[in-house]
């Protein structure tokens, strides 16, 4: 008799945390509304993100080396909200250098949305979520080709009409539509997404709506400055 653990999950809100250094737990909305405290953490780890998700849904975790891990939710030992969780080697393979950088949540691979990858050497990707679905979800898997040194910045799902903002280390920025990313496979490297100047490097992007106002930027200064979209330049990808 082969049983399908998946059509046995009973449907639950639950919050899930996701760490730098690879620590995840799910906490029942009980536990997590009744604390008043921080997560709990490792000493010198930090949060990447708390998500609340259902349990039918479906985590990709992202790494800075380009690999993801496809995570179903039911599958995230129950912990407290202040317990450090338990590392995601327990169910995917990982190296211990490798840390995660990102978190999306899925709850449904039938979609036409994409996912967006963007890499310290300044490539971007686009591939249909579709695509990011795996059954063996024992280990991690190649989620943009990278060459030595190079890292992912940023991880976002866009849809169709959207545009995305991307900047660099000085201060530079343009936008451009999510439509002239072509869309590829899970282990592309993408297209180049912007020609810095010397010794400048893409820093980050984001997905915006054309109907939004502006976008929020941060220096690692932990300095803030709100940009109008209609200041930031139009360009092609």
């Amino acid at each position: 008799i082969v049983i399908n653990k998946a059509q046995m999950v009973t449907p639950e809100q639950v919050m899930v945390t996701v760490s730098k250094d690879g620590y995840i737990k799910r906490v029942s909305l009980r536990s997590y509304s009744a604390s008043s405290d921080s997560t709990g953490l490792k000493s010198g780890d930090q949060l990447v993100g708390s998500y609340e998700v259902n349990t039918l849904d479906t985590l990709l975790l992202f790494t800075v080396k380009g690999n993801y891990a496809c995570v179903p939710v039911w599958k995230i030992e129950e912990a407290k909200w202040k317990d450090i969780g338990s590392h995601l080697n327990k169910i995917v393979r990982i190296e211990g250098d490798d840390k995660i950088i990102h978190a999306v949540v899925i709850r449904s691979f039938d979609t036409y949305a994409w996912i967006v990858t963007v890499s310290s050497n300044g490539q971007i990707k686009k591939t249909p979520v579709s695509s990011w679905w795996s059954e063996r979800n024992n280990r991690v898997m190649t989620a943009m080709s990278l060459p030595s040194g190079a890292r992912i910045l940023n991880v976002f799902c866009v849809y169709e009409g959207q545009q995305i903002v991307l900047s660099t280390r000085d201060g530079f920025a343009y936008r451009f539509d999510v439509s002239q990313i072509p869309s590829t496979g899970l282990k592309s490297k993408g297209v180049k997404a912007i020609n810095c100047g010397k010794g400048d490097e893409l820093a980050g992007g984001c997905a915006v709506n054309t109907s939004d106002n502006a976008v929020l930027l941060m220096s690692r200064e932990g300095m803030m400055k709100r940009v109008y979209l209609e200041e930031i330049p139009v360009g092609n990808s």
